[in-house]
């Protein structure tokens, strides 16, 4: 009778073990499934952390970018706002030298009539002497032979052409264009001929003394 209650605490006890280390097993397995879930888990959350950083940083890169290409064109629009500035300068220094030159082109043409107005007056004080006026064809003559010595108003016969004289020595005294033509010479020129000067004249000339 003592042997089989031996016997049955033995196998009470077996079981006690047993359950013990069904339980233990039980335990560590869920433990351990646990422990690996949140490991897991945080692995998870540093991947996803790591992508959102990458994706930032690839927005940042973007932005810098476009910043880059905004200061790029802000400093090109500088440079075309100095170079219109600049433009402007030489636009307003060119527009007053450009009045500078029409004020004294304005003042040249009052220069120019006062002139006329005394050539006109010099050629209206100029009257026509004694003697009779001479006619010469084109050629080339000396005064004193062909023409006598005197003071002359040349004037053309036809259209006229150059009129030139030079002295002894062959130097040029006078040299112009006497033409009927306007816009084309003058139409009437004063001249000394002194004797010894020779006349070449490449059209026939009318030749009226003058005081």
């Amino acid at each position: 009778m003592e042997k089989i209650k031996d016997l049955v605490k033995r196998k009470s006890t077996w079981i006690v073990v047993v359950i013990f280390v069904i339980a233990m097993v039980s335990v560590y397995s869920i433990g351990s499934n646990n422990a690996k879930v949140v490991l897991n888990d945080k692995k998870m959350t540093i991947v996803e952390l790591e992508d959102s950083i990458q994706a930032k940083q690839k927005e940042f890169n973007a932005v810098e970018s476009q910043v880059k290409e905004i200061n790029n064109e802000l400093s090109e629009k500088q440079t075309e706002i100095k170079e219109g500035l600049s433009a402007i300068n030489t636009l307003e220094i060119n527009r007053n030298e450009a009045s500078d030159l029409i004020d004294e082109i304005e003042g040249k043409k009052d220069e120019i009539a006062n002139l006329d107005s005394q050539i006109q007056q010099l050629q209206g004080g100029i009257k026509e002497a004694k003697g009779k006026a001479v006619e010469l064809p084109a050629g080339k003559f000396i005064v004193g032979k062909d023409i006598p010595e005197n003071r002359y108003k040349v004037l053309p016969i036809g259209r006229g052409s150059n009129f030139a004289v030079f002295d002894e020595n062959a130097s040029v005294i006078d040299n112009t264009i006497i033409s009927s033509s306007k816009g084309h010479g003058v139409p009437e020129y004063i001249v000394y001929l002194i004797d010894g000067y020779i006349i070449d004249a490449q059209s026939p000339f009318k030749y009226v003394p003058v005081e």
